[in-house]
């Protein structure tokens, strides 16, 4: 994030150089981030983290040798960083999906939000301490930092246990990625939220001036905050982002919250302080993260549609099996119950879990709790 375009800015001196970056990862991360999904319900997800972290460490290497040439490649740069956004693409979609198959259901809320807090922390005292290393010593101690982490991150990913996948599961296709692409485009609502944002961050997004920028206010040492002040922006608003749901007017709102990160990125164009700078960074950050819960808003409400439809599939026994499941019933007490085989209810259960697109108990069970409980509140009112 912060060695990079810090690299490039030394080797070439071009505001186009750097901004090249975005350029390169944009196709990789759209079509590996597609495709990772793909994968990720094809593939053990712990097998795929840790090969996306191993092949990240090695992607880190290659800088580093590099870096300590006496004439730094660019192409092997942009080479480099097209192959992390790949990687970035398959691994995200696995990470996002791992947590429940390794804890509880109980403990899922308590594990999202730790989860939360290390990307926050990550991106906030990650570039800063980045940028202070790299304006202080060299990108190659940067490069060598960054490499130790991933070294530290596999570790602790090799004591996690297999998340193997289920066995209806099919072998990975390109016929999934396209239907995908498909539901995408067939969702305007969807579609003109995510438009908007990516004309806001195409048109109004200056990460690639920010090594120049801080030698303009001769502030080489505030690099890293540069690239952490708007998610410091993005914290605010999460910490705080509870009128949001009773908020009524989303689209207003993603339309408003772009408006916002353009007028407050072109005001810090204009001021002269590194921390009015940063001051308006942030808020073009908070802005950012304002579309970014509307965004998720409208998503979860397409999943609430989508599964209420699934449910309403439901047959009367399969849902009784999904109720005693809720209960935390064992498949013999299921069964006696019901006047049943265990096998009976073992095939019922299964049919539940591939109707509902769910692959573990546990998941099962979270997603009962979130829907199903409150439609029989609703109906028995």
């Amino acid at each position: 994030m912060v060695a990079l375009p810090y690299q490039i800015k030394e080797l070439t001196g071009s505001y186009l150089a750097v901004g090249a970056i975005g350029a390169v990862e944009l196709i990789p991360l759209i079509i590996f981030g597609l495709y990772g999904g793909v994968l990720a319900d094809r593939y053990d997800r712990k097998k795929l983290i840790w090969f996306s972290e191993a092949s990240a460490m090695v992607l880190v290497g290659g800088l580093l040798l590099n870096s300590l040439t006496d004439s730094p490649s660019l192409i092997f740069i942009y080479i480099i960083t097209a192959l992390f956004s790949a990687v970035d693409g398959i691994q995200r979609p696995s990470a996002g999906a791992i947590l429940p198959r390794l804890v509880s259901h109980e403990d899922l809320p308590a594990a999202n939000a730790l989860m939360s807090l290390r990307w926050q922390l990550g991106v906030i005292v990650g570039p800063a301490v980045g940028g202070l290393v790299i304006a202080s010593f060299s990108t190659s101690l940067g490069f060598a930092i960054d490499a130790l982490t991933y070294l530290v991150s596999l570790i602790f990913l090799w004591k996690l246990k297999n998340v193997p996948v289920t066995e209806k599961s099919e072998k990975p296709a390109i016929s999934a990625l396209i239907e995908g692409v498909r539901y995408a485009f067939s969702r305007k609502d969807l579609l003109g939220t995510y438009l908007i944002d990516l004309a806001a961050m195409f048109f109004a997004m200056p990460n690639a001036l920010f090594p120049f920028w801080a030698d303009h206010l001769d502030a080489k040492w505030s690099l890293g905050l540069f690239y952490a002040a708007g998610t410091v922006g993005s914290v605010i608003i999460t910490l705080t982002s509870g009128w949001s749901s009773n908020y009524r007017w989303h689209g207003k709102a993603v339309i408003w919250a772009a408006i916002g990160w353009g007028v407050a990125i072109a005001i810090s164009g204009v001021v002269h302080s590194v921390w009015a700078v940063l001051f308006f960074l942030a808020a073009a950050g908070a802005s950012d993260m304002v579309s970014a819960l509307e965004a998720a808003r409208r998503r979860e409400h397409s999943k609430k549609s989508m599964i209420a439809a699934a449910l309403d599939k439901l047959t009367s026994r399969e849902r009784e099996i999904m109720r005693c499941v809720i209960a935390g019933k064992m498949n013999k007490t299921m069964a006696d119950e019901l006047g049943i085989s265990v096998k009976t209810v073992e095939a019922h259960r299964a049919r539940v879990m591939q109707k509902l697109g769910v692959e573990s108990l546990a998941a099962l069970v979270q997603l009962a709790l979130d829907y199903e409980r409150p439609r029989a509140r609703t109906d028995g009112a």
